[in-house]
């Protein structure tokens, strides 16, 4: 039985210990490489996650809608395996963005901003983070199964 009990537990910490940082917390590295080198001719470099709350197979990038001298938007989507792993990334470099839905003040130790959630039509609940950081705001949402405390830990991620 000893020897049972210790085949087991060696398994769980070599299997734990293969798992990635990212992983063993509920989030997944990201490399924002790619993205950085789309946006090098906006207007503005937003900050970008370097974790998310899934693997990510495919990243959109918008770049530069609006007004070319204020308010710029860009507009970036991190898309999953399946059709709830979709988290959308909207960055503004002017006034700050009005609100949509109502939303409670958050005060992490990285960053000072909102979150709200709201129910859709079709049932779906979209969650919003937003928060401003060097003059540039930024609206992070989901209608995935991402939890307020993940969404909270993605958006301490920027750098």
């Amino acid at each position: 039985m000893k020897y049972l009990l210790t085949m087991v537990l060696s398994a769980v910490l070599l299997l734990s210990g293969c798992m990635s940082e990212g992983e063993a917390d509920g989030l997944h590295s990201f490399d924002s490489s790619a993205l950085q080198e789309e946006v090098s001719d906006a207007p503005y470099q937003p900050k970008l996650p370097t974790e998310l709350p899934y693997e990510v197979v495919k990243t959109d990038f918008t770049g530069a809608l609006g007004d070319q001298t204020e308010d710029v938007v860009l507009d970036f989507r991190f898309i999953g395996e399946s059709d709830q792993q979709v988290l959308e990334l909207m960055t503004f470099n002017g006034n700050d963005i009005e609100q949509r839905f109502e939303t409670e003040p958050i005060d992490h130790a990285d960053f000072t901003g909102e979150y709200g959630e709201q129910q859709m039509e079709n049932g779906e609940t979209v969650k919003l983070i937003m928060w401003k950081d060097e003059e540039v705001v930024y609206e992070l949402t989901t209608a995935g199964e991402v939890s307020k405390d993940k969404l909270i830990r993605v958006a301490s991620s920027f750098e």
